[in-house]
């Protein structure tokens, strides 16, 4: 095994739980593979973070199927296109493209009404579609923001090669590198580890955080848990350090971001911090009132 540094045992970081993933249909029918919100994993526990679903599958020419018109309020939605490809677009005009590679932070804050769908030509001849989504919650004081757009198209999210392993930086700084995504602290790492090698990885202890294994798995963390494909494992409190032990081929996601400790209200596409709040937000879009503003779009193809 090869390894990118050394760290002590009392520095590494362990897992407070290793959960199983949950598999259910959305938008206008596809399947995604959600390891959170749920029964095991709390909003307390994963704050800031709302929640994480995992796209896998092949599709027919013709049956590829995204998520419709629908609206959203409080809170952040990160899309990650690994394979297949994607198109955005809202009420307000905003447009965009995420080919394979690309990713999107979109920040909802006081109200979007928006049409994520697959691009029409991967429509028509179908094939493997690989995507993530995140969602990110939006402290109290940046709830009702204005929405922004930030495109990330794949040769302008960093890469670092290591030995034995490379790490995507979708968002966040890692091996001295930075996504041009601005974030607000979350760190967002897809990491490739070929068969055979050990790294580690320092993180900011105080902030919450999980690892989500989607091909292979591997052996991680100071109590060495086994982390197979398509489980989740929350971070613990009792360390810095993250390490990984790869036998075979392992793809992982590592997302760390401090917690806010707020009070959290949600249902539906709504996340604010009180139920009154929430009723709000569904008065606002049955009156047609929930979009404040335009929005501001950034291509981030110049950094």
């Amino acid at each position: 095994m090869s390894s990118v540094a050394m760290a002590t045992s009392a520095s590494l970081r362990s897992f407070s739980k290793v959960v199983d993933s949950a598999r259910q249909m959305e938008g206008a029918g596809f399947p995604v593979i959600r390891p959170f919100p749920g029964r095991q994993i709390t909003d307390e526990e994963a704050d800031p973070f709302l929640l994480l679903d995992f796209i896998s599958t092949y599709v027919s020419p013709g049956m590829a199927k995204g998520a419709p018109w629908h609206p959203h309020r409080g809170f952040q939605t990160v899309s990650y296109m690994l394979e297949g490809g994607g198109e955005h677009k809202d009420s307000m005009g905003n447009h965009g493209i995420l080919p394979p590679g690309s990713s999107q932070w979109m920040n909802a804050g006081s109200g979007v009404i928006h049409h994520e769908v697959p691009l029409e030509d991967f429509k028509a001849k179908g094939g493997q579609v690989t995507a993530f989504q995140l969602w990110v919650n939006n402290a109290a004081k940046d709830k009702m923001c204005d929405p922004t757009y930030q495109d990330v198209l794949p040769e302008q999210i960093p890469t670092y090669k290591g030995q034995g392993f490379e790490v995507k930086i979708v968002a966040g700084s890692a091996f001295g590198l930075s996504s041009p995504t601005e974030t607000g602290g979350v760190t967002y790492l897809d990491f490739h580890v070929d068969s055979g090698t050990s790294i580690v990885h320092e993180t900011v202890g105080d902030h919450n955080g999980f690892v989500f294994v989607y091909k292979g798995e591997g052996v991680f963390g100071a109590k060495e848990q086994v982390i197979r494909e398509t489980q989740c494992g929350l971070l613990a409190h009792d360390g810095v350090t993250l390490s990984a032990s790869c036998e075979g081929e392992c793809h992982f996601l590592l997302v760390t971001g401090k917690p806010l400790n707020e009070p959290i209200a949600r249902r539906g596409p709504f996340v604010m911090n009180t139920m009154e709040e929430i009723y709000e937000a569904y008065q606002d879009y049955q009156a047609g009132t929930l979009v404040k503003s335009k929005g501001t779009f950034t291509l981030r193809d110049d950094l």
